[in-house]
This record gives structure tokens, C-alpha cells and sequence, in this order.
């Protein structure tokens, strides 16, 4: 299972930029920590704009704000603070990126030791902290992928312990910057339930009873978060499901469509298309 450093680092983001910047060296986002509104109008004025500003403590994406000019500092300081009297921020400079991946590193006891290995890269699209859409796999070149598979490597083995670590990571072209990580399969890992032959949270249940792990892609595949959907009506259920090779997962945070195809476009196609009647209203007779 992780380690109390990896469960301690993944919860603060201070020390977890500091952990990647500052000891492993791993390219980032410059950034900066500040711990009053002030401080974070000196940044603004010597980084310049857009900033990202995000609270140092929380999920990722959430009470987060992209700040365009000055007259945003104070609403993005506040909303990243919420109700705390005392807390510090992390703003940094937005960087050009094509696209956000998560790479899923699988740490586990092998029989010379511990080894990482890796799941195919996931892209994914969100909202406020929470992902709306996630595709296996996510094209990259060569090159990217070999920097991503360093940047996590050597993020996990920092941290330590074994399990499925969820690396958030921006690309553009060639380049990889590194953004967070998690001590647990990522939200995007979802749709690695029809992508993959062990899904990642199969995954982690072998890492932590010390079992072969296996990251093999079976299919391109894709997940999309269903609206709000009534499980009781039969004909969305029907509808939803007579997508080709859909399915249906249900989750504390509601109801998840998943799709495989030939192509990871079409299964997106696919996933989208059961979200959408699962969620549409019954017609009335």
C-alpha cells in the first residue's frame, strides 16, 4: 500500500512541488507559494498573466481560478482560501500545453525487488476538480511518452510504497511537465475497466496483496460521466445499453458510461452517446 510519506506528500501540495521541483528536479509550471493576498498581488505583478491560482490542500482542480488581470487577484485569493482564516495558495504561470494525461504507474513487489510498470496513457477532460471524460489511450509521440514514464518513475519511487499511482502530467508536443500525482487510481481510471485486462483498481488490490500485475490494454475504450439519470427507467437503461459494447457503472458520484471501439474516437463516440440517453428524460404518454 502507499507509503505515510506518499499519503502525506499527495494531500499537500507544497511539499509535493517542492518534493518534484526542488529535490527531483522534474520540469513543472514555474510556481510560486504565497500565504496572503498581498504576496499574491506581488506575484501577479512580477509573473505577469494568466496565473493559476489553486489552494495548497484539496482534490485536484477544485476552488482553482484562472486569473486574467489584476482586478481577478482578490476574488481567485478568496476562492481558493474559502473558509479558512490562515492558508497559502500556489499560483503558477499557465503554461501552452496540447493536452492533460494521466499516466498510471503501478508500483509492486517483484521478484528482484520493486518495480514500476505502466498503463497506457489516459486522456481526459473535466470541470471543477471532477472529470467528465477520460480515453484510453491518449496519443503521444515516442519521445513524450519516454518523458513521461521518467517523470513518474521517479515521482513514485520518491514517494514510496506500493500500489496505483495516479500521475497528472501537461504535454506539449515533445514536452512533459509535471502537474500532481495521486497515491490512488486517478478519476480518470475508470474507463480502464473495459480498456485494460486488470483494471486499475484490480491493480491495486494486486499491488497490496503482493500479487502479479499485468497493465496490458485489451481495446481503446472510453468513460463519460452520465447527468442525472433515473436508475428506476427502464427504457434509458435499455436505450443507454443498446450502444454498441456499452456498459454501465454506478458510483457514489452517480453513473458512469463506458464504451470500447476499434478506435478510441469512436468509443468516445460511443461512451457519449449512452451518457446522453441515460440521461435524457422519458418521453410522456
Amino acid at each position: 500500500m502507499p507509503s505515510a510519506r506518499a499519503m502525506r506528500l499527495t494531500a499537500d501540495r507544497e511539499g509535493l512541488r517542492r518534493l518534484a521541483a526542488d529535490e527531483l528536479g522534474l520540469p513543472t509550471a514555474p510556481f510560486w507559494f504565497v500565504g496572503s493576498l498581498g504576496e499574491l498581488e506581488a506575484v501577479g505583478a512580477h509573473a505577469g498573466y494568466p496565473l493559476l491560482v489553486k489552494p495548497v490542500a484539496g482534490p485536484t482542480g477544485q476552488r482553482q481560478s484562472v486569473v486574467a488581470r489584476r482586478e481577478d487577484i482578490e476574488p481567485a485569493w478568496r476562492r481558493a482560501v474559502g473558509d479558512q482564516s490562515s492558508a497559502r495558495v500556489l499560483a503558477e504561470t499557465v503554461v501552452e500545453v496540447e493536452f492533460y494525461v494521466t499516466l498510471l504507474a503501478v508500483r509492486s513487489e517483484g521478484p528482484s525487488g520493486p518495480a514500476i510498470e505502466f498503463c497506457s496513457p489516459i486522456g481526459h477532460r473535466g470541470s471543477d476538480g471532477q472529470v467528465l471524460e477520460s480515453w484510453q489511450p491518449q496519443k503521444m509521440s515516442a519521445a513524450a511518452t519516454d518523458a513521461a514514464r521518467s517523470i513518474a518513475a521517479r515521482i513514485v519511487k520518491a514517494l514510496g510504497g506500493r500500489g496505483v499511482f495516479g500521475v497528472e502530467l501537461m504535454v506539449n508536443g515533445d514536452e512533459v511537465y509535471f502537474a500532481d500525482v495521486t497515491s490512488r487510481p486517478a478519476d480518470s481510471a475508470w474507463v480502464t475497466l473495459r480498456s485494460q485486462r486488470l483494471s486499475a483498481f484490480e491493480l491495486q488490490a494486486r499491488t497490496i496483496l503482493g500479487l502479479p500485475v499485468d497493465t496490458m490494454m485489451v481495446s481503446p475504450a472510453a468513460a463519460r460521466v452520465a447527468g442525472p439519470a433515473d436508475p428506476h427507467d427502464p427504457a434509458a437503461l435499455i436505450g443507454a445499453l443498446s450502444v454498441p459494447e456499452s456498459d454501465l457503472r454506478v458510483s457514489g458520484s452517480g453513473f458512469r458510461a463506458l464504451a470500447t471501439a476499434p478506435e478510441v474516437t469512436a468509443a468516445r463516440e460511443r461512451a457519449g452517446q449512452a451518457a446522453e440517453r441515460l440521461a435524457a428524460p422519458a418521453p410522456r404518454g
